[in-house]
């Protein structure tokens, strides 16, 4: 059994599972304290390895749900194309769910919150977090559907 910390992401991530549908957009929740990139959508996903059963998250209400699989994702944040390794898919979520601690890690990449708002950091942009009832970015799955030449980051 594999256990990962998901952090104190917000009950109405956590509760339901995300809609089947991935072409529309949907918020993203930037998380301090989550540990990985959750994605409840498997079409994000542009390369995938199956998680043996008995692969969880633990969610900020101790409780876990399944991490099925595992592999580099595709999305649109807001209106730039990126894509991350080492991503989880959890399809318990009803969100995804970014984290800050695993975004800081790759070159170029990093978090600023302050007074005047809160950015996510990429070397050749940045993209605004709307902190205004939650920290939300727009979230669309790309997954295949996008080449290399395509991604922003």
């Amino acid at each position: 059994t594999s256990t990962i910390c998901l952090g104190s992401a917000p009950k109405h991530v956590l509760s339901g599972s995300a809609s089947s549908s991935n072409a529309t957009e949907v918020p993203a929740v930037v998380d301090s304290g989550a540990t990985h990139i959750f994605v409840p959508y498997y079409k994000a996903f542009s390369s995938y390895k199956r998680l043996p059963p008995g692969s969880y998250v633990r969610v900020a209400n101790d409780v876990s749900v399944p991490i099925l699989g595992v592999g580099r994702a595709a999305f649109q944040l807001a209106d730039k194309k990126v894509r991350f390794r080492r991503c989880y898919h959890v399809p318990a979520l009803r969100a995804p769910l970014l984290s800050i601690r695993h975004i800081r890690r790759f070159p170029g990449c990093g978090f600023l919150a302050d007074d005047q708002g809160i950015l996510l950091h990429f070397p050749n942009f940045h993209i605004d977090v709307d902190d205004s009832e939650d920290c939300v970015i727009p979230f669309q799955s790309l997954g295949t559907s996008i080449s290399p030449v395509e991604l922003d980051y």
